[in-house]
């Protein structure tokens, strides 16, 4: 529970081993504040400048703990940050490098571009945003955990993983495009991805079970994979694209205002109503383009206000609509 402050232009820490926890380390001016240790103990404790914060760890405990710098720069094996408040006041890059990120209920936030490298992250309930006109990047080895958590940009976000589980979790763009290159699943069940004009999702399958899809433009690559769109909503202002496998679209809305196209590569498409009676539909501003296997549209709807183009091997319209 002790206390290093300065008042200097620069402070430097090293050592095997730091405990802070419940403790603050403060550099009152704006200059460089360095931290370089094996293992740092920083439950509940504070790091605090106005200028530039740079920390070298192994394993790196901040649970609970307050961060705040000008800029912010962290290399770590291991980063605890459970319930923690991690933020950079100024417009530089906030660069964060680890092989383990724990963020669970934790906040990291900055006001220019937000970089983060790492084998695995755990945000659930957790927030990382790049506000203001920042681009948030998320590189991630293997899973991307974002289960009620939030990944926000006020500009351009772009996240690549092997695995990222978003159910009930957002992922945003607010300023820009949002790209999301994902080698396994996406999982969106009762998620959010949103961007303010293209949202692209590269996968190998797609679950967006009750959950959201909404952008100017939407193209979503799960080509020759599955494409689960039980009662959820993409919605493209403009057009919207989708190379996939099986298409599932039971009580499902996909919409475009402008022109959609999917294609599910000899896969077929259910775009049925569920139980509640509530009808799949395939909704078009413009042009429609459907290429599939078998379609049942049994109860459903496929419609666009410009012309439509259907190729398939069999189609049962039993109590449907098709129209344009």
């Amino acid at each position: 529970q002790g206390t290093i402050a300065s008042q200097g232009e620069d402070l430097h820490l090293t050592a095997h081993q730091a405990d802070n926890n419940q403790g603050t380390v403060q550099l009152a001016g704006n200059g460089k504040l360095s931290l370089n240790t094996q293992r740092w103990l920083g439950d509940k404790g504070k790091l605090l400048t106005n200028g530039t914060l740079t920390i070298q760890a192994g394993e790196l405990q901040l649970n609970h703990a307050e961060t705040q710098a000008g800029q912010i720069t962290i290399n770590a094996d291991t980063l605890s940050h459970q319930s923690g408040v991690m933020q950079q006041w100024g417009k530089d890059d906030l660069s964060l490098t680890t092989r383990i990120l724990d963020n669970h209920s934790g906040t990291i936030a900055g006001n220019g571009n937000l970089n983060l490298k790492a084998t695995t992250v755990d945000n659930r309930h957790g927030n990382i945003v790049a506000a203001d006109q920042g681009s948030l990047k998320l590189t991630v080895k293997d899973t991307l955990d974002n289960q009620s958590g939030k990944l926000e940009a006020g500009h351009a976000l772009q996240l690549s993983a092997t695995q990222l589980d978003n159910r009930r979790g957002s992922i945003v763009a607010a300023g820009d495009s949002a790209t999301l290159t994902v080698g396994k699943t996406i999982q969106n069940a009762h998620g959010h991805l949103e961007a303010q004009t293209r949202l692209t999702t590269t996968s190998q399958t797609l679950d967006n079970t009750q959950g959201v899809l909404l952008a100017q433009n939407i193209d979503s690559q799960t080509t020759g994979h599955p494409f689960t769109n039980t009662a959820g909503q993409v919605i493209a202002e403009d057009t919207l694209t989708v190379n996939s496998g099986q298409l599932d679209n039971t009580a499902g809305l996909l919409q475009a205002g402008r022109e959609m196209a999917v294609d599910t590569h000899g896969h077929g498409l259910t775009n049925t109503h569920h139980a509640d009676q509530k009808a799949g539909r395939l909704l078009s501003g413009g042009q429609l383009t459907l290429r599939t296997g078998d379609i049942d549209n049994t109860g459903g709807m496929i419609a666009a206000d410009g012309k439509t183009v259907l190729t398939s091997t069999a189609l049962n319209n039993t109590q449907g609509q098709i129209a344009g």
